[in-house]
Formats: C-alpha cells, structure tokens, sequence
C-alpha cells in the first residue's frame, strides 16, 4: 500500500535538516524546496535559465578581460568569485572552442614546416623523420597525412603547460611581492585565456581579409604575417603591462620590464613549444 509522502516544512532544509527562513540555507547553501520545482515546465525553464546565466558569465567574463586586464584574477584572489567563470574554466571553454574550429590552430605547424624551414631543421628534424619513415616502411605523403592528423589533437591538448611555465616565471618576477604561488597561477591562467582568444580574432580577421583579397584578384603581402605578429606582440605587452599593474600593483619599472620581456618573447617560446610538439608527435602520438 503506497503513503503519501511526509510533509517537511518548506523552512527546514532537505539537505542538512537546518531550520531557516531564507530562500538559500545558510548551511549547506541548497535553495529552499519548492512543490512547484516538480512540473515539466518548471524542469525546462530551469535549464534555459541555466543555459543563459551560463552564456551571460562566461561573456561578462570576456568582456572583462579584455577591457580590465587582472581584474578577474584580482577578484579572485579576493574573493569576488559569483559573477565571472572560474581561471580554468574559462581557459578550459576557449581552449575547447578553439579546439572544434578546424581552422583556428597557430600553435601547431604541418610536417611540411617542420623539414623545410629554419629554425626546425637545424635540430635534425629531416633527419627524424627519414629514420622514421624508413623504420616504418611507409611513404612521405602517408606518414605526412598521419604526422598533421595527430599534431592537430596534440597541438591544443598541451597548451596548458603554458600556465605553470608563465606562473613560475611570475613567482620569479615577482619574489618580492611576496604573493601565494596560486595568485601566480590564476594570473597566468588568465593571461594565456587573453592569448588563445586574441590568437583566435587576428585568425578570424586573416581568414576574412584573405577571403576578401581573393575574390579581388590580390595576392597577400609577403609582409602580412609579420603585421599579424607584431600586433599580437603589441597587445601581449599591453595587457600584461595593465594587468600586472592592476593585479600585482609593482613599481612602475618592473611591471612595464615584466611586460615587455613576457609579451615580446611569446614567438620565441611558441618555437620553443613548436619543437616539444614535434618530438611528442613523433614519438608518442603515431
């Protein structure tokens, strides 16, 4: 024989069983029950409400980072954790859309680049890969299509060794301060969220004016590339100097110092990263 169910009054939590009167408890934080919360359409506008205070965080979020350079991670840091997405959360959702669109991937290069270019083949790339190939019986056009195939996984997969390797640079910087090695890294982790969607623009932007200057009939100026990285150096520089001024709050020195020589030497490390790819790729993913 079936019961109804055991009125609990809407005052008491059902999780911790702590009387209160307020629409949260002030305990365990679960929301006061409501009968109402049981119907169909209360279930649906549950998980729209949730899908846009989503989409409302996550853009608030960008918009903060790129308008007030650390001032997410200063709110972090001092508690003010309710309106913007978490450091590697956000990082976690840009690397994700970076990582479903084919056609925004500047941190992995084809094998192509990597045996007919400097500076990679004066690190014995040609050699690498023609050992290889030989101990695979396999052809250059086939270990070719596999080597791009897996770079293209691995390239984003890893770029998240950038945030201990920037965090550790800050804590040597910025010894001084005397800050929590995890201030550090929510920094960092927000600065390298600031790097994959400004990457992500600028690409954008080159595929669209591409687009257009082919339908022109114009070839691309052999100077383009340099353009693109000079302003993506520039607006590196930039965001560091003013969030570390905001987030640090150093002499002003050593946040302009930090700043150039973080932001300037981006393109130096990403060869660096190229390089690291190109091993792991070889060895580890085919």
């Amino acid at each position: 024989m079936e019961h109804a169910p055991q009125h609990v009054s809407d005052t008491i939590c059902r999780s911790c069983g702590d009387t209160h009167q307020q629409r949260f408890c002030p305990q365990c934080g679960e929301k006061r029950f409501d009968p109402a919360s049981l119907r169909i359409s209360h279930f649906f506008e549950e998980a729209l409400e949730g899908l846009f205070h989503f989409d409302n965080k996550f853009l608030r979020s960008v918009k903060t980072l790129f308008s007030r350079p650390g001032q997410l991670g200063l709110d972090r840091v001092e508690g003010r954790t309710v309106r913007n997405v978490r450091p590697f959360q956000l990082f976690l959702i840009v690397n994700l859309i970076i990582f479903v669109l084919p056609f925004v991937n500047p941190f992995s290069l084809p094998l192509y680049n990597y045996i007919t270019y400097p500076p990679f083949i004066h690190y014995h790339t040609v050699e690498a890969v023609n050992a290889r190939i030989a101990a695979d019986g396999t052809t250059m056009a086939a270990f070719e299509k596999v080597f791009d195939h897996s770079m293209h996984g691995v390239s984003k997969s890893l770029l998240v060794l950038f945030i201990p390797m920037y965090a550790f640079f800050f804590v040597l910087c910025f010894v001084n301060l005397r800050r929590r090695l995890l201030e550090h890294v929510v920094f960092a982790t927000y600065y390298l969220t600031f790097v994959l969607l400004a990457f992500l623009l600028i690409m954008v932007f080159y595929l669209a004016l591409g687009d257009v200057l082919g339908r022109m009939g114009v070839a691309e100026p052999a100077w383009f590339d340099n353009l693109l990285s000079t302003i993506l150096s520039v607006s590196f520089i930039r965001w560091l100097y003013l969030g570390i001024r905001r987030f640090y709050r150093p002499h002003l020195a050593q946040a302009i110092g930090v700043a150039v020589l973080v932001g300037g030497s981006f393109f130096y490390l990403l060869q660096v990263y190229r390089m690291l790819l190109f091993h792991v790729v070889m060895h580890y993913a085919i």
